[in-house]
């Protein structure tokens, strides 16, 4: 698969921008745990809603479940569409919890409820899951992605999501990091 030269300009751009929107709000963003996880409580349900499913997509889903769709069929896609069951449930049991708690997080939750203990190491498995399993295949379906689209060296095309995402730890990102443990 080969991009012409319209075709990769705009991809560039589209990254460019959303880049720099990414930058932009974040520089805006306040060194509290409320600002960082409900974004100061201001925001309307349908961008809540938005914010939901697009930050449980990535490459996983763009590259992986379309794959697997295309090698074993339809029935890949089960969890996304039965997905909304799921979490209605949450919403419908934990929501008033969280709400009458002005809780933010599930560490926070457990924390609360069960102890220091229960809710630091609940986020240290979530981390040490995120670090080994996820974060790994998101970055090497996307390296996988953009060395297909643009012919480039895998370890190159990872090291560039890295590099263009990463900049986080520079704005803040400990505090928050250390907050929600």
């Amino acid at each position: 698969m080969k991009l012409n030269s319209f075709e990769t300009g705009i991809f560039i751009l589209y990254l460019f921008i959303v880049i720099a929107i990414g930058f932009i709000s974040g520089r805006k963003g306040k060194n509290s745990t409320t600002h960082f996880f409900l974004a100061g409580r201001g925001l309307p349900w349908f961008v809540i809603g938005f914010s939901l499913i697009a930050s449980s997509i990535s490459s996983e889903q763009f590259i992986g479940e379309v794959g697997w769709g295309y090698k074993y069929g339809m029935a890949v896609c089960n969890w996304e569409w039965l997905v909304w069951l799921a979490q209605g449930l949450l919403l419908f049991f934990f929501l008033p919890v969280y709400l009458k708690n002005r809780i933010f997080t599930i560490p926070e939750y457990l924390t609360r409820r069960f102890g220091r203990f229960a809710g630091s190491t609940f986020a240290l498995v979530c981390m040490i899951q995120y670090l080994v399993i996820n974060l790994p295949m998101v970055l090497y379906s996307g390296g996988f992605m953009i060395k297909k689209m643009f012919g480039l060296n895998l370890h190159l095309a990872i090291w560039i999501l890295v590099f263009a995402a990463g900049d986080r730890w520079s704005s803040g990102m400990e505090f928050r990091i250390y907050a929600a443990i």
